[in-house]
């Protein structure tokens, strides 16, 4: 019989979650470090209104939600005013009217607060857009002898220095660059991975997209989604890895579908069929027929071959041959067409015809019948603790097993094949 090759599994589309995390506070204090703490500002001309202030503000305080940030600090502040009705000659001909707040006193206070909105374009660069968005005087500034709020002379005064602190902090937001890392993280996942007993697996990654932003604190939480057609195979096939592709929207998935291969030497589903049939002991006709031994064994093509040491009335081996299938509903592994091979119908024929009797070839058909469920369960569950594996780099993966679904049995020549289809969740993190 001439040998038959095993297709390539047809593998369905997977979408993996890659959840990443980003501390942004080093950036947000670079962009505080870049702008002054404290502001001084004067204006004193001869006539009219004189001023001199000073405005010390604290570091920046840090929250966040969705792809919102919220800087907010409070600033102290004193401003020390005059007034002259009239110069002449460079000399103020009337009294200067003067007003002070946080000189010889506690200083003013006043909350000011930014919002800025993140966004990660498809080159991998962070986007912020930062604005000042709160100047609330926390302490104002009332000199009744002037008639005049001075709180709103500061707001004025400070604004323009502290927009200039807005821009630093998109600067710096916009410097960060996630390709690198992510370009470094693709490769990795390019690249065939040894994955304990089972052998290796190749995730395939073809695309990535990117989730919805979420701040917490400094951290910036997002999810990329990986559409890859995850292989584990027994042998290394490693294949040549793309370049990292533009970031794609996000589309949510459920989890991963890989299509496994389980290798079932016949050594050990003669040994699991021999447990159910050896010893089996059938009266024919008057005659006595014993199942002593069945041993399974593969031709290399869509069938094998069961072989039955038999005694009894007569003893002997006999040959049987058929193709294998699987039935969905009972979880069972069946021989349906199983049939004695020319040579042996040849000789029984000549020999014993008897041994033709339905009743015998029934209970060797009955006999090799097995039910896998119990085997793949054992499987389910030790690729599951495969699945959770430290692949080094600082990447590592997560997965749960929910289901093995057996699509397909390709009998080769030492070993029986179940092709399955597993199910459930897998998580790729790297730090």
């Amino acid at each position: 019989m001439a040998s038959k090759p095993i297709p390539d599994p047809k593998q369905p589309n997977s979408v993996i979650d890659i959840p990443v995390t980003i501390d942004l506070k080093s950036y947000f204090n670079e962009a505080d470090a870049e702008v002054d703490q404290e502001f001084k500002g004067e204006e004193t001309p001869c006539e009219g209104l004189r001023y001199r202030y000073l405005f010390k503000r604290s570091p920046f305080d840090i929250s966040g939600i969705g792809n919102k940030i919220n800087l907010s600090f409070v600033g102290e502040y004193q401003i020390d005013l005059g007034y002259c009705a009239k110069c002449i000659m460079d000399n103020c001909i009337f009294p200067v009217v003067k007003g002070r707040c946080g000189i010889g006193e506690p200083m003013r206070k006043i909350k000011i607060g930014y919002s800025s909105s993140i966004s990660l374009l498809s080159n991998y660069k962070l986007k912020s857009v930062t604005t000042l968005s709160q100047l609330i005087p926390i302490d104002r500034c009332k000199l009744t002898v002037l008639n005049l709020d001075a709180t709103d002379k500061l707001i004025g005064y400070i604004r323009p220095p502290l927009t200039d602190l807005g821009k630093m902090v998109d600067q710096k937001i916009d410097s960060f660059d996630l390709k690198l890392k992510v370009n470094s993280f693709w490769k990795q996942l390019s690249t065939e991975m040894p994955l304990g007993s089972y052998g290796y697996l190749s995730l395939n990654p073809k695309s990535i997209g990117v989730g919805p932003l979420n701040m917490t604190g400094s951290d910036l939480d997002f999810s990329m989604a990986l559409l890859a057609k995850p292989v584990i195979r027994t042998k290394s096939k490693p294949t040549p890895p793309i370049s990292l592709p533009s970031l794609t929207a996000y589309n949510a998935g459920n989890g991963f579908r890989v299509i496994l291969d389980l290798f079932i030497s016949y050594d050990t589903l003669s040994k699991y069929v021999g447990a159910e049939v050896n010893g089996t002991v059938m009266k024919v006709n008057k005659r006595t027929f014993v199942i002593n031994k069945v041993e399974i064994e593969g031709l290399g093509n869509e069938k094998i071959v069961v072989k039955v040491d038999f005694g009894g009335t007569r003893q002997g081996i006999m040959y049987l041959v058929g193709t294998p299938a699987y039935q969905s509903l009972t979880s069972q592994f069946t021989i349906p067409d199983l049939t004695f091979d020319v040579k042996t119908k040849s000789l029984l024929f000549k020999m014993a015809r008897w041994l033709f009797n339905d009743k015998i070839s029934n209970a060797i058909k009955e006999g090799v019948k097995y039910d896998f469920t119990p085997l793949i369960e054992s499987s389910r569950l030790d690729l599951q603790k495969e699945l959770n594996h430290d692949f080094g780099g600082g990447v590592s993966s997560k997965g749960h097993v929910s289901d093995l679904n057996l699509q397909e049995i390709f009998p080769a020549k030492d070993n029986i094949i179940l092709r399955v289809l597993s199910e459930g969740s897998l998580k790729i993190e790297m730090k």
